[in-house]
């Protein structure tokens, strides 16, 4: 009885203002305060971002919700199709409509017309209707309110944003949500602010419930705020959280209204809306018309020889499509499509003249709003495609030796080890230009120079592994100058050797405890260590290390399945062993450390694999 009299008071209350209230002055200003309060509009700041359904626009509004920027949906959505969701990732604007369409849409805002990034179904395969979307930080949130065509319950949904895909699904506790909104951490200095979580309103029983993330459980956050002509006006499409505040917005057909409540959800303001139909509604702290920083990062492959047409993918972040999206390599080489593909790649058709210059070029990405980014050195011009190659490898269980085609990763011969290292521990693979050189270690601790023209392997020199067969000889190469260097993990040293006597010529430290691989590339000399999980290359200037990457995890697998073993160079890349039980793969790795392509060894789980080496025949 107390709550009808005081809603009917209220009622009465609107409806002297509304007959003294005043036109709009401004078409600037788009909202109307019901004098329910005197609190201000925002002290928050950023923007709101609203759909308005009656003219199937998108709206930015700034803190004093003054009108800054509108986006038709004509050309985005079939015309008629109203917006049911909107949502923030921190860089663009998602949205989620039903009827026809039923999908989600991630938007360029960054000019006139609309620009869709991103496209997939809604949940669960556009059955059922979709509602309001949400962003957590990493992943989408979608709330459905079902169809019993299908015999789909209403439910909540968290998307991988990449591709849509489901990955949990939840019951809802009522039947008629709308709109959907995330609330991260917030509060005062006094700890006072909303419970975090996913809140969602539904127009069935006119309450905001709240999902807690951690637990995975519904509860009531609080009533659906109630519009002066009464309870039987509730309908709330739009939801959206500042950091302090939520809004909700209320539509029916006599009762439009943006209502700010507190994080307790006390009505704190009520503001006439100018529309007949309201839709959703998010805050973000960010000018989405603001192009996001573009960054050019990796390609792949990443080198090609004199006369080569191939394709290229290019890989970074927030391209954009359209007519004027242009890729470029540099001189002589003719860059004859670029398309775009998401927002973090593009694929380039690319020729290079026959007498290009060699070496590395930088690649640059200029997106048709103008903006252009540079990758330095991503691509390199060779005389010899190293993708045309060979990868040698050993695997100490099985005592086989690998020669492997990097093309097609097919295995093009193999020998048995045991041949030439009875003792059955192959640490070292390297080539100086003519010959193949084995590293044994176990009761070998040799190095010897092997012979593979026939089936079976043998050896015409050897001699005892540096310093005089103590500790753990492990990977070997060769520099520039024809010398030999071997990596020594017991002794925490690199040794330079004479490959005739095998007389130390040289001892470099090591900057780990577990060096496993060394190779050479363009002059310098690079080691891995299998409990630093880096890569390190050495400055012989002032005789130290420094870091260049680190060692990528493996396939399924976490840091604490990295295990490096062998590496070496192929020209262009780096190639490095990862053998630690199911976790035993091969990594094409460029110089920056971007992984290019990754290689399940033979044997893989049992297979020992600890030598690598790169020959073009």
């Amino acid at each position: 009885m107390d709550r009808q009299k005081f809603l009917s008071g209220k009622y009465v209350l609107f409806l002297i203002m509304v007959t003294g209230s005043f036109l709009f002055t401004s078409c600037d200003w788009l909202f109307n305060t019901d004098g329910r309060s005197s609190v201000g509009i925002d002290s928050k700041g950023g923007y709101y971002y609203f759909a308005d359904n009656s003219s199937f626009s998108i709206l930015m509004l700034d803190k004093n919700l003054k009108l800054v920027k509108e986006w038709s949906t004509e050309g985005v959505l079939d015309i008629g199709t109203r917006i049911q969701g909107i949502t923030f990732d921190g860089t663009y604007l998602w949205i989620s409509a039903a009827s026809t369409v039923d999908r989600i849409m991630q938007l360029d805002t960054g000019a006139d017309s609309l620009i869709v990034l991103k496209t997939f179904n809604a949940p669960p395969d556009k059955h059922g209707t979709i509602r309001g979307i949400a962003w957590d930080g990493s992943f989408l949130w979608a709330v459905n309110s079902g169809s019993v065509s299908f015999s789909i319950a209403p439910a909540l949904y968290k998307l991988d944003p990449a591709d849509g895909q489901i990955l949990m699904e939840y019951p809802l506790p009522d039947t008629e949500p709308r709109a959907l909104t995330y609330v991260g951490s917030n509060g005062d200095a006094y700890e006072r602010g909303a419970d975090t979580g996913l809140y969602f309103a539904d127009v069935k029983e006119d309450m905001i419930y709240r999902f807690n993330t951690d637990k995975f459980v519904f509860s009531q956050a609080f009533p659906a705020p109630v519009p002066p002509r009464g309870i039987y006006y509730v309908y709330p499409v739009g939801l959206t959280f500042n950091g302090t505040d939520f809004w909700v917005v209320n539509s029916s057909s006599y009762g439009d209204h943006l209502i700010q409540l507190n994080y307790k959800g006390v009505e704190r303001e009520l503001l006439e809306l100018p529309y007949k139909t309201p839709g959703p509604i998010v805050w973000a702290y960010k000018d989405v018309r603001a192009a996001p920083p573009l960054a050019v990062e990796s390609v792949n492959p990443n080198s090609g020889t004199k006369g080569a047409a191939q394709q290229i993918s290019i890989k970074g972040k927030n391209f954009k499509p359209g007519s004027g999206l242009r890729v470029s390599f540099g001189e002589d080489i003719v860059v004859t499509a670029a398309r775009f593909t998401d927002l973090n790649t593009i694929t380039a058709e690319i020729t290079i003249a026959a007498d290009a210059k060699t070496g590395k070029r930088n690649v640059t990405v200029t997106n048709p709003d103008g903006q252009s980014a540079t990758g330095d050195s991503l691509f390199t011009v060779s005389e010899l495609d190293p993708s045309q190659g060979y990868i040698w490898f050993t695997d100490g269980n099985s005592d086989i030796l690998y020669k492997m085609k990097i093309a097609d990763t097919t295995i093009v011969q193999q020998w048995n080890l045991l041949a030439v290292a009875p003792g059955g521990s192959p640490q070292g693979l390297a080539f100086d230009g003519s010959d193949i050189w084995l590293c044994a270690a176990g009761s070998d601790d040799k190095i010897m120079k092997i012979d593979v023209s026939a089936s079976v392997l043998t050896s015409s020199k050897s001699f005892t592994a540096p310093p005089s067969a103590a500790g753990t000889a492990r990977e070997i190469t060769f520099d520039a100058n024809g010398a030999m260097w071997v990596a020594n993990s017991t002794e925490n040293s690199i040794y330079k050797v004479d490959q005739n006597t095998g007389a130390i010529l040289e001892t470099l430290a090591t900057p780990g405890s577990e060096v496993r691989g060394i190779t050479f590339a363009e002059g310098r000399l690079y080691c891995n260590d299998r409990t630093l999980d880096q890569v390190f290359v050495y400055d012989a200037g002032n005789q130290s290390w420094s870091v260049v990457f680190d060692i990528p995890v493996p396939p399924n697998g976490t840091t604490s399945n990295r295990y490096s073993t062998g590496m070496t160079w192929d020209g262009v890349n780096f190639w490095i062993a990862n053998s630690t039980y199911e976790f035993d793969y091969l990594f094409q790795i460029s110089p920056e450390g971007s992984v290019i392509r990754t290689y399940e060894f033979p044997n893989r789980g049992p297979a020992q694999v600890s030598a690598l080496m790169f020959t073009q025949n």
